[in-house]
């Protein structure tokens, strides 16, 4: 019997302990989904545990946290109460442990192999899905469980691995209707337009409409990985809105360190991806403040102590995660080698660049860009504009 999320968000209800495995000699699906959901469980407050999956290829070491991957000890049901089994076709893939499971515990099988002989007490079988991470993924949005970063990164090698991608500001409709009918006027024909998640952008997207001219295709500029909850995606649905083609970027902005970076940037999609990026005609973009209610502080990207930083810096803004000061010139920061987004030099080289923002918080930011150049076009409110005129 096949099942669906929500059922497994109910037969959760009252565990505490989970364990979870994937099929023998797992690839980057296999364990970026376990790893993923152990730490998605984790933060929503049960103990979790990834038991039996064997070598791990060193390829993927770095994803490890200390002691996250254990062997199966005889007895290593007890205390667990449900037992996960991910990107297993078949219950004879699993190691021989697992067989102690049977009868014990409640098992959930979540993959996406058409061949699934749906062996466990709830089955979330989807073959459309591109990779059993996008599925844990997807279970934590219907859960409405926090994603953390270093889940986020496990998903994504899980989602990479099997080359598949996630397919998808109070401000007054007057405002948000003229950016969206900027960004039709500005197309042409063939034209690649790049965009980044934003607050702000994506909110234009109920206001575009398919145009009669065309684009060639919508480039991201920015790993676009999002954590739950924060709905700030431009891309998919713009692509969807104009009828063209994504080339995304499927990758968190921010990483955990340099070297997770340089791992997944190797992949040949996003590095052809950032390749692309610096190759669009039009980019339409917001502009990131400096406060406690700017987008990437909500996202979880950052924290009070990159808050110190900029300021001790004399940061007012940033523009694809890269930051300036107030006349426009750029600031390197301490997570430069951490972040997924177009570089300084690129971004200062796009031929196009339309910033939208607006509103009191946003004053220095706009300022610093165009005092640098760093944009060609502004859409902004008309008070906004006004200060900025009399260089308030």
């Amino acid at each position: 019997m096949r099942h669906e999320p929500a059922d497994i968000v109910s037969l959760l209800r009252g565990k505490k302990h989970a364990v979870i495995t994937a099929h023998e000699r797992p690839d980057g699906d296999a364990l970026g989904a376990a790893l993923g959901l152990r730490r998605i469980l984790e933060a929503a407050g049960l103990r979790a545990r990834v038991v039996g999956l064997g070598p791990i290829p060193p390829r993927y070491q770095f994803l490890l946290q200390e002691g996250e991957s254990e062997t199966a000890a005889p007895g290593w049901t007890q205390g667990a109460d449900v037992f996960f089994a991910l990107d297993c076709g078949a219950f004879d893939r699993l190691a021989d442990f697992a067989h102690e499971a049977v009868g014990r515990l409640p098992v959930v099988n979540i993959d996406h192999h058409d061949s699934n002989t749906l062996f466990g007490d709830a089955n979330w079988v989807e073959p459309h899905a591109s990779s059993a991470g996008e599925l844990v993924y997807r279970l934590a949005r219907t859960a409405g469980w926090t994603v953390s970063t270093a889940a986020a990164e496990a998903l994504w090698v899980a989602i990479i691995t099997d080359t598949g991608q996630f397919a998808y500001s109070n401000t007054s409709p007057d405002t948000l209707r003229i950016g969206a009918e900027l960004l039709e006027r500005l197309i042409t024909p063939g034209c690649r337009i790049g965009v980044a998640w934003s607050a702000t952008v994506s909110a234009i997207l109920p206001y575009v409409r398919k145009t009669s001219v065309k684009p060639g295709r919508i480039n991201e500029l920015a790993g676009t990985y999002l954590t739950t909850g924060i709905p700030y995606v431009v891309s998919w649905p713009l692509g969807e809105k104009l009828g063209v083609s994504v080339e995304s970027i499927p990758m968190p902005v921010l990483v955990r360190n340099g070297r997770v970076k340089e791992m997944m940037i190797q992949e040949p999609a996003i590095s052809s991806a950032l390749e692309s990026a610096a190759k669009v005609d039009l980019a339409f973009v917001g502009l990131g403040n400096i406060s406690r209610n700017s987008s990437i502080m909500r996202t979880g990207y950052i924290g009070e102590e990159h808050l110190e930083e900029f300021a001790s810096k004399g940061a007012v803004g940033d523009i694809l995660m890269r930051y300036y000061d107030a006349s426009g010139r750029y600031i390197p920061m301490s997570f430069e080698d951490k972040t997924v987004s177009l570089e300084w030099e690129k971004i200062t080289k796009l031929p196009f660049v339309v910033a939208m923002a607006f509103g009191p918080d946003k004053l220095e930011a706009i300022a610093g860009a165009l005092a640098g150049g760093i944009i060609h076009g502004l859409v902004t409110d008309c008070r906004t504009a006004e200060i900025l005129l009399e260089g308030k």
